[in-house]
């Protein structure tokens, strides 16, 4: 038996790294309807109360020692922790995933999972990164304003440019070798550039492009995908992110569309901008609608934390299961 099933249940998340809160600031609604039962949900470890379940979003640091502060306030819950960074510092993922009653991965490629040895059966699903710095209807409301607007064939790069990353040579030479590309690097230790403008700017911002760039850090899928295609930007991946067949189908991929570039290769991104600016336009309002509306159907926070929820609740006696 499930004693989490097929009841209201009490739903609280929380981030002991400041980072992530950004995600979820703007995630207001405290009712979240899944499978047609509404649950009660709250974000903030002050907000918490008396929870079913609680949600602990983890972006690469050690959290045990918040998981265990969790397990002595709340005895009863269901402790799930979210990695949305499991491709990058697996010491302080195991720490978290021993800490947890289960965890769901972001990035489900092998040499993401490969660390995790005995503690993978607690991996109880796959939750890609979604479209969850702004809230539905911030983003809605600001690419409506978009529609009739003259957007710019500039290529959008707008980036924290980590000097450890393999991207990072990349990225520096982007501005050089992209003709009419608008690449925006920021230091780690500073990104008021981008993260000091309100979430309408944001938006706005990622509206004013027809087109963006997706390079990942280390072969990740990331949420700027999913920002691009709600804000109706025609997205470039590069080639070696390793998860968008699993989470977008190709057919998908051609009708939107995504294109891809070969990673490491100017010319080839070259001739992808200039493909995506054509495309855009032969697509026009239309189509931009169109990606918009698919990301807000299937990549919001609301469409991840209702996955989360979902697989808990289907769990015979909540025990955990591999990832497939």
């Amino acid at each position: 038996m499930n004693p989490l099933a097929n009841r209201p249940l009490r739903i609280g998340a929380l981030s002991p790294d400041t980072l992530p809160l950004r995600y979820f600031e703007e995630f207001s609604n405290h009712r979240l309807a899944v499978g047609g039962i509404v649950h009660e949900w709250s974000f903030g470890e002050t907000q918490i109360a008396e929870p079913d379940i609680v949600i602990l979003l983890a972006h690469g640091r050690d959290n045990s020692v918040a998981l265990q502060t969790l397990r002595q306030r709340f005895p009863d819950a269901f402790l799930a922790a979210w990695l949305w960074d499991n491709h990058l510092a697996p010491d302080n993922n195991v720490r978290t995933v021993e800490n947890s009653d289960a965890f769901f991965i972001s990035h489900a490629f092998q040499e993401a999972l490969r660390y995790f040895g005995s503690l993978l059966p607690r991996c109880i699903g796959h939750v890609p990164s979604c479209c969850g710095q702004w809230s539905c209807a911030t983003i809605s409301s600001e690419f409506e304003n978009s529609i009739g607007q003259t957007r710019s064939d500039a290529l959008h790069a707008a980036y924290v440019d980590y000097p450890w990353s393999q991207r990072s040579p990349f990225l520096r030479r982007l501005a050089l070798e992209v003709r009419n590309c608008d690449a925006r690097l920021m230091d780690p230790a500073h990104r008021e550039r981008y993260f000091g403008l309100s979430k309408t700017d944001q938006v706005r911002e990622w509206c004013f492009y027809k087109t963006s760039v997706v390079i990942p850090v280390s072969a990740d899928l990331s949420t700027r995908l999913f920002d691009a295609l709600a804000c109706g930007q025609l997205p470039i991946v590069s080639d070696v992110v390793m998860d968008l067949d699993r989470v977008i189908s190709p057919d998908i991929q051609r009708s939107l569309p995504i294109l891809k570039f070969r990673a490491g290769d100017f010319q080839s991104l070259r001739t992808m901008h200039a493909e995506a600016i054509r495309r855009f336009d032969e697509g026009g309002a239309r189509a931009a609608r169109g990606r918009h509306r698919y990301a807000m159907e299937n990549h919001t926070l609301e469409n991840r934390v209702a996955s989360i929820v979902t697989t808990i609740t289907s769990l015979s006696g909540l025990r955990a299961v591999a990832v497939t």
